[in-house]
């Protein structure tokens, strides 16, 4: 639905600009044609070099003008693009938010931090996680066999990082960096395409 609404919107914004791309070129051919007829009724013979110089000018002028049209409508479907798909994001991430609050994120989040025990020796590692799950953090160590627990600001949705200096590794697994992923490729797969 709401990619209808952009589609609406990308078509008004293009078609206004065409219509004003049309309006342009009209009038500089009406201009034109009376620069013309005008020259024809006042000079001869030598008169055509000047003519031709001023249709040039006026030719050029009017390529400037829809350029600038077409450049301000293309300005236009970018600015409605970045602002319907931060629409999207910010919902899906107070879907994601909501989902921090079931019992299935927290199984989730155990069974990928299991999947990591065996990776290295977790004595040295630190899982990192958003204030609200410190106790998740706990039972995270517990899963992977030893570590400690950090607190991370960059973590707003949820999901862990698992940083070990000593192995210089860092391997994120959280909500957060998934979703940014995810937008990467909703914007190279969504068809919103800036032409």
């Amino acid at each position: 639905m709401a990619d209808d609404r952009v589609n609406l919107i990308e078509s008004a914004i293009l078609s206004q600009a065409r219509q004003e791309s049309r309006k342009i070129i009209d009038k500089a051919s009406a201009i034109r044609e009376r620069e013309i007829q005008a020259a024809r009724d006042e000079y001869s013979g030598g008169m055509l070099e000047r003519i031709q110089e001023k249709s040039g000018k006026l030719r050029l002028d009017t390529v400037k003008a829809v350029a600038a049209q077409e450049l301000e409508a293309r300005h236009e479907i970018l600015k409605l693009r970045n602002s319907k798909t931060d629409e999207i994001f910010r919902s899906v991430a107070a879907r994601l938010l909501q989902y921090t609050e079931t019992d299935g994120y927290k199984t989730g989040i155990l069974e990928r931090a299991a999947k990591l025990k065996d990776f290295l020796d977790h004595s040295e590692s630190a899982v990192l996680v958003r204030e609200y799950d410190k106790a998740l953090g706990a039972e995270i160590i517990k899963a992977i066999g030893g570590g400690t627990v950090e607190h991370d600001s960059s973590i707003t949705i949820g999901g862990f990082k698992l940083k070990n200096e000593k192995a210089r590794i860092l391997i994120d697994e959280t909500l957060d960096e998934r979703l940014l992923d995810q937008r990467q490729w909703f914007l190279q797969s969504c068809g919103l395409k800036v032409t």
